[in-house]
């Protein structure tokens, strides 16, 4: 469902990508439960819709409500995994998202700061997800007008996307 709604919004058919969403939403809260990661990202995409539609409020206030739900599914994810897993640091990153979108950069910068740590110390600088938080973590310093860090970062993950696929055609 959730790719149906992409491409329909992709398409301009907004109104029914945004029902489409609300459904999704509707739907894994029943079958999933409200504090499922994939109920958080439903929650997560359709505030984007909400914000991309113009009705700002919603967003702000489906987002805040997404981070409520996404600090206590960290918590529990800390306490099941530890701090270096995946999950744990994937539950970060989607907080991190969801603080920018919702103006809160220096609450954001602080947990991607953390990820793009850890995900380096424990899956090493060529790692897709470390890149991954890397961009993202780029978005950021964009957004708080620290520019030259942002460049940095980007030129970094891109020396190491490099160094990654030349490796790969070295060895096939």
């Amino acid at each position: 469902m959730r790719a149906l709604s992409n491409s329909l919004e992709d398409i301009g058919e907004t109104k029914e990508a945004l029902k489409l969403r609300e459904k999704t939403l509707a739907t894994s809260k029943q079958m999933l439960g409200k504090k499922h990661p994939d109920t958080l990202t439903a929650m997560h995409t359709l505030a984007n819709s909400y914000s991309g539609m113009g009705r700002e409020k919603e967003a702000l206030e489906l987002l805040e409500k997404t981070v409520r739900m996404s600090r206590q599914v960290l918590e529990a994810r800390r306490q099941v995994f530890d701090e270096e897993h995946s999950e744990t640091l994937l539950s970060m990153e989607n907080i991190a998202i969801s603080y920018s979108k919702m103006g809160r950069v220096k609450e954001a910068l602080e947990l991607e700061e953390k990820a793009l740590a850890t995900h380096k110390q424990v899956m090493g600088e060529k790692h897709p997800t470390t890149l991954r938080s890397m961009e993202i973590l780029a978005i950021t310093y964009s957004e708080m007008r620290r520019e030259k860090e942002a460049r940095e970062l980007r030129e970094e993950a891109k020396a190491a996307k490099s160094r990654a696929l030349s490796t790969k055609h070295l060895n096939a």
